[in-house]
């Protein structure tokens, strides 16, 4: 993609230059005004790094945040549409991320190439003859090329959203001009300031005004400017013995920061510009089945309205619902004979509870609703939004039993410290459970009850039973509670050490990770095989 993309822009600028002679003058006439600028900085840099260092860190403060300012105002100044739009990109199906990333390097096609690398380079000319390492120029260049072609790129993006309104466009100049007229009197207050007692006093009176205010705390905005995102790269090579600089270490670190926010404000930039052209405002249809109504028309909502209603109608589901309150019963009573303490009994029906609501229909889910894969295939429904929309109502079911069984259980142990273990462990069988089936769900169907029959009234259709899938699927969903299920074991045993609540962050953690892979994996899966799974479901 990104060979495509740089063709592309070099061919856009050629055909935009060729366009007509006019433009032809303008993008000369800006060119020659850009290197004329280029040239002032450095000339202006190299007559700086002569002077003391508390002076050059002062202008270089004020000047660098000018200079990266100047970087994102321009560009919006200019308030035109861009050549490669990227709303031209939005029918290829291209992620935001990876477009993102390749149109960095796409967008120094052409003259800003140079330009970038010159204003990346001139902290190196500000701060030379200082005692910095070349590795530490590099790092600050380098940081700083990333930080000017990100703030032109947001520049850009800002300038083509002003020019569809003219009116934020006229404000936004006005904004702009003040700026720029603030820093250059904040940069010739402090070279008069400077430069005045060499001049005697001889000096005008005007002058002396300016330097005395050049001299005040009023315009001593250096210092703040110096630990700002803007200016911070620009006095990282300060020695370190001035003490009044964020020194190497802080500079870059706020560098980075600045980078990284940056980037994802570039991310986002991307993002919005792959969106539809039309908001989709969410509506709710009145004419719809009474257990759809109340639910937004998205393809996430009809998912979860449909699997919420097997869950209430549907014999297979309800069977499920049915059978898990048993479940404590058949516990409590086989630990009772079994001569287990009551306290350390009432641990177990929770988990396992949950155990089996997120297990029991989804890791077959794909036969469980055959009679919907033609429907779901013909729409096109993203493979993300039927794996989360079936998982929605099991860990709605689950955080409802979540809520209710966990003070029952720490009642029946008796100490409040039990509570972390308990809900650690049963978020993550709750959560892996509902991770693993979705994904293993898509990968192995099997023959499953016909929807309407009884949960254990099982097909005559030739294949496998299932039986090495349902003991893969528990033995992944165990292993994701392991870690939690073992703290749970170290703080039962009295092992010194914070387990219970060890059990919960690690619980909680890996059953999030479990869900999320699971989803992503499961709908990727979905995507891929959705013809294959409906010649599945038609078979079975």
């Amino acid at each position: 993609m990104l060979p495509e993309l740089l063709r592309l822009n070099v061919r856009l600028l050629r055909n935009h230059v060729a366009s007509s002679p006019r433009t032809a003058v303008r993008l000369v006439v800006e060119t020659v005004l850009i290197v004329a600028g280029v040239v002032a900085l450095y000339v202006g840099a190299a007559v700086l790094s002569r002077f003391d260092d508390a002076f050059v860190q002062r202008v270089a403060a004020v000047a660098g945040t000018a200079v990266c300012t100047a970087v994102l105002v321009i560009p919006a100044f200019a308030a035109r549409p861009e050549l490669l739009d990227r709303r031209a990109l939005r029918g290829y199906g291209i992620r935001p991320l990876p477009l993102a990333a390749a149109l960095l390097p796409v967008s120094l096609a052409g003259p800003m190439l140079p330009l970038v690398v010159a204003l990346a380079l001139l902290p190196l000319v500000v701060w030379a003859g200082r005692p910095f390492t070349a590795g530490q120029g590099l790092v600050v260049a380098l940081l700083l090329g990333l930080q000017l072609m990100l703030t032109r790129l947001l520049g850009r993006a800002l300038g083509a959203h002003l020019h569809e309104h003219p009116r934020l466009r006229g404000w936004f100049r006005v904004a702009s001009l003040v700026l720029a007229l603030l820093a250059a009197v904040a940069v010739a207050l402090m070279v008069v300031a400077r430069l005045l007692p060499a001049m005697g006093s001889g000096a005008p009176l005007v002058l002396d005004v300016l330097a005395w205010a050049g001299r005040s705390d009023l315009f001593r905005i250096d210092e703040a400017l110096a630990v700002s995102p803007l200016g911070a790269l620009w006095v990282a090579l300060a020695p370190a013995s001035l003490g009044t600089v964020p020194g190497f270490g802080r500079g870059v670190a706020i560098g980075v920061v600045a980078v990284v926010v940056l980037a994802i404000g570039w991310l986002i930039a991307v993002w919005a510009d792959l969106r539809a052209t039309r908001p989709i405002v969410p509506v709710r249809d009145r004419e719809a089945p009474t257990a759809f109504r109340g639910v937004t028309s998205s393809p996430l909502g009809a998912v979860a309205a449909r699997a919420a209603v097997y869950w209430v109608r549907d014999p297979r589901y309800r069977t499920v619902l049915l059978f898990l309150p048993a479940i404590p019963v058949v516990v409590l009573l086989a630990a009772w004979v079994g001569g287990v303490p009551l306290h350390i009994a009432a641990l177990l029906p929770l988990p396992l509870v949950l155990l089996i609501l997120g297990w029991a229909t989804l890791h077959n889910d794909i036969a469980y609703d055959s009679t919907a894969m033609w429907s779901l295939l013909a729409v096109q429904l993203e493979g993300w939004a039927d794996r989360l929309g079936r998982a929605i109502p099991v860990l709605a079911l689950g955080t409802a039993l979540l809520l209710v069984g966990v003070p029952l259980t720490v009642w029946a142990y008796g100490s409040l410290e039990v509570a972390p273990i308990v809900a650690g462990v049963s978020l993550a069988l709750l959560l892996g459970a509902v991770g693993v089936s979705s994904a293993v769900s898509v990968r192995s169907p099997y023959p499953a009850p016909r929807p309407g029959d009884g949960a254990f009234q099982q097909p005559v259709v030739a294949g496998g039973s299932g039986l090495g899938v349902q003991t893969l699927s528990i033995m992944a969903i165990l292993l994701v509670a392991s870690p939690s299920v073992l703290c749970a074991v170290l703080w039962l045993l009295h092992v010194p050490g914070a387990w219970n609540w060890l059990a919960l962050a690690l619980g909680a953690v890996l059953g999030a990770g479990a869900l999320v892979v699971g989803i992503r994996r499961g709908g990727r899966d979905f995507d891929e095989a959705a013809p294959e799974l409906l010649a599945y479901t038609m078979r079975n």
